[in-house]
């Protein structure tokens, strides 16, 4: 009898614990969704809500083959989002750090880069050594811009970066 009794005290304690700390949180109630508001989440836009807390792209350039590639992978991103990545690459015969002042050879552009995916824009060095620069804008959810830029660098007509360029 005596453990039957110590049985049912305590399970009395953990009903009445059970019931103060229910009084004392109030636990809001659950509320279900009506279909309209489903309906209208579910059409809601990407740019409402973005997703991407950050994005680790990797921009890049290399070449062989008689081309230079401008090369832009999307290492990481925390949370899935909607990355857009657009590169640019140039080139010109003489020196200059402007690209405004460089021949445009290649633009391109995606909607979403994926994680682990890339991007790459190639370009013909038509047989000719130049100096290429690359640029990449990504824009992430619509709210977090990124621009990078890369050269100039020296490649030769076969496409192979060449280390030094001093005169």
């Amino acid at each position: 009898m005596k453990t039957k009794t110590k049985r049912l005290a305590v399970c009395a304690l953990a009903c009445a614990l059970t019931a103060t700390a229910g009084a004392m949180f109030a636990f809001p109630a659950v509320r279900y969704a009506s279909a309209q508001e489903v309906c209208a989440a579910e059409n809601a836009s990407p740019e409402a809500s973005p997703r991407a807390l950050f994005t680790v792209l990797d921009l890049s350039m290399e070449g062989s083959d008689g081309e230079v590639r401008a090369v832009v992978k999307n290492k990481f991103t925390f949370l899935p989002g909607v990355i857009e990545v657009q590169i640019e690459l140039y080139s010109s015969v003489d020196y200059t750090t402007d690209p405004s002042e460089m021949q445009l050879e290649r633009r391109i552009y995606i909607g979403d880069l994926d994680q682990g995916k890339s991007l790459v824009a190639r370009a013909s060095t038509d047989g000719e050594q130049r100096f290429w620069y690359a640029i990449m804008d990504a824009d992430i959810d619509g709210q977090n811009e990124q621009r990078k830029t890369l050269g100039p660098w020296l490649f030769d007509a076969d496409g192979n970066r060449i280390e030094s360029w001093e005169q």
